[in-house]
């Protein structure tokens, strides 16, 4: 099974199609307004010029969150076998690692592997039918798709257009940091390419017995640590969807 963070957020409902970079991108029915920091969960990181979030009012995660657990408890109840093959766009549920995630089907190969997007977490991934859920479940698009492809708006390489490993293993744990004294906001600068992407300043607070003690933006500390360059930002209002 191969995974990876490839591609903009999709909808949980009828899917608009466009391309990016030669690749089939589905609209996120679900944008964040500009100017409004949200709490944030980063789900995917590629480099901090292509990440994936879920973000919204900290009630908001959390409800999502018991949704997960929902679909997780529901599909591992499920026994048997897939009947047949779900089709091309439609939505599923696979089995990645230890849990169960909400994708939709992009391709399927001559041996019966599927390439699928997780619309919540903005991973991709190509599995086998033993990775699929048996049977859907009623509520699979209840919700819509959570995660929205981002880039840090106010940093840049150092040079050559590449991110080197030692700034993108620093972004991973400046973002992706499990400890309970860390939680991240985001701003949203500009929507673009059709709202599947959002171009964002994400912020990194620290706490103390729950008491904030600072916060700090992440680009900037990449920056001071000489792992990125600052960025000129220039805001463009962006109507959502």
């Amino acid at each position: 099974m191969a995974e990876s963070c490839e591609t903009a957020t999709m909808a949980a409902a009828e899917p608009s199609t466009d391309k990016q970079d030669g690749e089939a991108v589905v609209r996120s029915e679900r944008a964040p307004a500009t100017t409004r920091k949200y709490q944030t969960v980063v789900t995917c990181v590629r480099n901090p010029a292509k990440f994936w979030v879920r973000f919204g009012e900290a009630k908001v995660l959390k409800d999502f969150e018991g949704y997960l657990a929902t679909l997780n408890e529901w599909c591992s109840l499920q026994k048997g076998s897939l009947i047949e093959l779900p089709k091309l766009r439609s939505y599923i549920a696979v089995k990645l690692d230890t849990c169960w995630h909400r994708a939709q089907v992009l391709d399927i190969s001559s041996d019966e592997r599927l390439s699928v997007y997780c619309i919540d977490t903005g991973v991709s991934a190509e599995v086998g039918v033993d990775q699929i859920c048996a049977k859907q479940m009623p509520i699979l698009t209840q919700q819509p798709s959570q995660a929205i492809q981002c880039c840090l708006a106010d940093i840049a390489t150092i040079e050559n257009d590449e991110w080197s490993e030692a700034a993108i293993e620093r972004f991973k744990c400046l973002v992706q940091n499990c400890l309970s004294s860390v939680y991240l906001e985001f701003e949203t600068i500009k929507l673009v390419e059709g709202q599947t992407r959002a171009e964002v300043l994400l912020f990194v607070s620290y706490s103390n017995s729950n008491v904030l003690t600072g916060t700090k933006s992440v680009g900037k500390i990449l920056s001071e640590e000489g792992l990125a360059q600052v960025a000129s930002i220039i805001a463009v209002p962006v109507a959502c969807l």
